[in-house]
């Protein structure tokens, strides 16, 4: 652009030269020409620098944009990693919650059929204890009965005849021990029915302890999951609700609502706890 302006002036000069050597007729004219096409070069220059700093404004202002867009850009990132953490440590409790939840039931259940099988033995021993004691009584009644028999024969041999009194006397000795036998029979059988009853009541203190252990096990297992989850907020976990009634900081009821099913966090369940003082 400068070089076309020194090269127009240039050729101006040489017109201005030439119209000194042929005459000053013209010179108005030459010179009117002359300061129409400068002034139009240098018009054309203006425009020219004008579009050059406007184009720099604007690229000025779109690279304060994308630098403006890269800030935030980055900040997004930094929350989302910080989001991204924090989702993991969380995932990490949960875990861990898990586990020993699920270590806990298993010990519980471990009990639960410890003290079964224990039922189980002493209902066995009830079973034979019972069926040892009706052999018993049933040896009892016929020995009865014998010593009926052998009574009613010494009556009879008494009336017949004196003659028979020797066998009188050995049929009296032998009802005698047959009487002896019916006293220890009938005192084995009662202690056969004392032991009966022991061990009827023994077997009922087990079957007392296998469902109170097995209440307190349930019980146990809810208070430890209620414990662990107090510190559960709602969000992005899924959670149902129950209400627990408080008396002196001590869980007196515990009633889930019917119409909202439970949902879990793994294998454990998820709570949304609310309290009501009876204060």
């Amino acid at each position: 652009m400068v070089e076309n302006v020194e090269n127009e002036r240039v050729e101006n000069e040489k017109v201005d030269n030439e119209t000194n050597e042929s005459g000053s007729d013209n010179d108005s004219d030459y010179e009117s020409d002359f300061e129409f096409e400068q002034n139009e070069t240098t018009n054309d220059y203006l425009v020219s620098n004008r579009k050059y700093s406007e184009l720099t404004r604007k690229t000025t202002q779109t690279s304060w944009k994308y630098s403006e867009l890269t800030r935030k850009t980055t900040q997004t990132s930094r929350k989302y990693s910080e989001l991204t953490r924090k989702t993991t440590q969380t995932s990490r409790k949960y875990s861990e919650l898990t586990r020993k939840t699920t270590q806990t039931s298993w010990k519980y259940s471990e009990l639960t059929r410890k003290t079964t099988q224990t039922s189980w033995k002493y209902s066995e021993l009830t079973r034979k204890t019972t069926q040892t004691s009706w052999k018993y009584s049933e040896l009892s009644i016929k020995t009865t009965q014998t010593s009926r028999k052998y009574s009613e024969l010494t009556i009879k041999t008494t009336q017949t005849s004196r003659k028979y009194s020797e066998l009188t006397i050995k049929t009296t000795q032998t009802s005698w021990r047959y009487s002896e036998l019916t006293i220890k029979t009938t005192q084995t059988s009662r202690k056969y029915s004392e032991l009966t009853i022991k061990t009827t009541q023994t077997s009922r203190k087990y079957s007392e302890l296998t469902i109170k252990t097995t209440q307190t096990s349930w019980k146990l297992t809810i208070w430890f999951k209620l414990r662990s989850l107090n510190n559960i907020t709602e969000g992005n976990v899924p959670v149902f609700s129950h209400l627990i009634s408080v008396q002196e900081q001590k869980v007196m009821s515990l009633c889930f609502t019917s119409h909202i099913c439970p949902r879990t966090e793994g294998n454990v369940p998820v709570f949304h706890i609310s309290y009501l003082s009876n204060n």
